[in-house]
């Protein structure tokens, strides 16, 4: 799964997992102008604190797993980035951070599995909602249908 944030640096970043909803989130990033070349892509190492080009093998997780179908934005209420996704419990959960490659904060519950009988998956931001009023969607395993959740940041 990936979750893509076009930044005001001139880079696109992609953040991504392994298949399913059980890895880690690692992230990339490449000068928006040369997205098709897969040569000009970097990759953050958080253990040489540097990005790696042209090298997907060095890159190191920027969020622990288990992250499942993440959405990230920019957040000008908070001046720092949002990452909503469902955790290893299938809650929704939020994490915060002032670089795209991090530190990120440590996970804040949204919206408790136990609260949708069915299932809950895939929490997407809505790309306008930046401020301190956040709008996703949210997805049932139940009823197969999306909600528009609401939250306001603290």
């Amino acid at each position: 799964m990936g979750a893509y944030l076009k930044s005001n640096d001139g880079y696109l970043y992609s953040f991504g997992t392994p298949p399913g909803r059980g890895g880690s989130a690692y992230l990339a990033r490449v000068p928006q102008r040369f997205v098709p070349d897969l040569t000009k892509y970097q990759y953050w190492n958080g253990d040489s604190n540097s990005w790696v080009p042209n090298k997907p093998d060095a890159a190191t997780p920027v969020i622990p797993g288990p992250v499942g179908e993440m959405s990230v934005q920019y957040n000008t209420y908070l001046k720092q980035y949002l990452a909503l996704y469902t955790n290893g419990m299938n809650d929704v959960v939020a994490r915060t951070a002032p670089a795209p490659q991090g530190p990120w904060s440590a996970e804040q519950m949204l919206v408790s599995s136990w609260q949708m009988p069915g299932g809950i998956y895939a929490p997407m931001m809505h790309p306008w909602s930046t401020g301190k009023d956040v709008y996703f969607n949210l997805s049932l395993w139940s009823a197969y249908n999306v909600m528009l959740m609401h939250t306001v940041l603290p």
